[in-house]
């Protein structure tokens, strides 16, 4: 797909309008990394100022890492926006800064991140059909796991991971344009919180945020009580995973559940990039997240969490095993 400025920009100007609701007169504040694509970061502006919107754009100079916070001037810029668009590689790191919290909770900011790699998310687009789509996955979805006590993954080679979850707590990309919190573009996502400690079993995952896809490499984890006991496999993101596992335990609580839901995403395209984050939100995809808000246990190091993924998966409801996704096919 070939990424013209017209592409990007008519795109860009799709996403704020269908996602966020751009009108005119927002303060829209776009704030980038340098990761960011200088043509993905040209549109937009371009976009925000054709919805006749008053953009602000911050430059960081480095990639925000899990622990840091947000300078102050920053922090007060996401207070004043009435919108936010990050283009920065690594959610998470934003996540967990309190800027972006009390820009949310206190002020009504609508944050929007744009996933790595920005090229490919953009170029992609988005359209009514597509968000269509997703809306109807996600209210399959949620019928089916609305009532549920635990979830049943089993992977491509028949491995299987048990989880006790909270249905009372789903979260589902449905509504365009969102009205409150943050999003992501591309957009797609449906998760539902899992108690902590209760995975058990076994899983393979493909490929890890920060590692491109590669042919034959596999990420093999044993996991007992919602830890990590043992990774096999081979490849570099396998040695990056029993790297970072070996740390703590903190380091190797499997956290989250989540499924792709929506069918326009090209999970191939994205999984072959580094970050891939993108990949997460494509129709039957299933995500894990690894690591917590918490340090090494003593030793030093900054807070880690990432994101696996497995494709071609099955998912069951539990505890009546009712299937939610066969082998990749919601």
């Amino acid at each position: 797909m070939e990424m013209t400025q017209t592409t990007l920009l008519n795109n860009a100007s799709t996403v704020l309008d269908r996602l966020v609701g751009i009108k005119s007169e927002d303060s829209v504040l776009l704030i980038s990394d340098p990761t960011a694509d200088s043509a993905v970061l040209a549109a937009l502006t371009e976009a925000i100022h054709d919805a006749k919107a008053r953009p602000v754009t911050i430059s960081m100079p480095e990639v925000l890492l899990m622990g840091d916070e947000v300078p102050r001037s920053v922090e007060a810029a996401l207070a004043m926006a009435d919108i936010v668009v990050l283009v920065v590689r690594w959610l998470p790191a934003w996540v967990a800064t309190r800027g972006l919290w009390r820009a949310i909770h206190e002020y009504g900011t609508r944050v929007l991140q744009l996933d790595p790699p920005h090229g490919l998310a953009l170029v992609n687009g988005v359209n009514d059909i597509e968000l269509e789509q997703v809306s109807e996955y996600a209210e399959k979805v949620r019928r089916t796991v609305e009532s549920a006590s635990g979830l049943l993954i089993v992977d491509r080679f028949g491995n299987e991971l048990r989880c006790n979850v909270d249905s009372c707590n789903i979260q589902t990309s449905s509504e365009f344009p969102f009205r409150f919190g943050f999003g992501k573009f591309p957009t797609g996502l449906f998760t539902v919180s899992v108690v902590p400690g209760t995975y058990e079993g076994r899983i393979t995952w493909d490929a890890v945020e920060g590692y491109p896809m590669v042919d034959g490499d596999l990420i093999e984890a044993d996991v007992a009580d919602g830890i990590v006991q043992r990774i096999g496999g081979h490849g570099a993101a396998k040695e990056h995973v029993a790297e970072k596992v070996a740390i703590s335990t903190a380091f190797a609580q499997l956290t989250e559940f989540g499924l792709g839901i929506n069918p326009a995403i090209p999970e191939e395209q994205f999984l072959r990039q580094p970050w891939h984050e993108g990949a997460n939100r494509s129709a039957g995809i299933v995500h894990f997240g690894l690591g917590s808000s918490r340090t090494g246990e003593g030793r030093g190091d900054r807070p880690f969490h990432t994101h696996l993924v497995s494709r071609a998966a099955s998912v069951y409801a539990l505890p009546d095993v009712v299937p939610v996704i066969k082998s990749g096919r919601i």
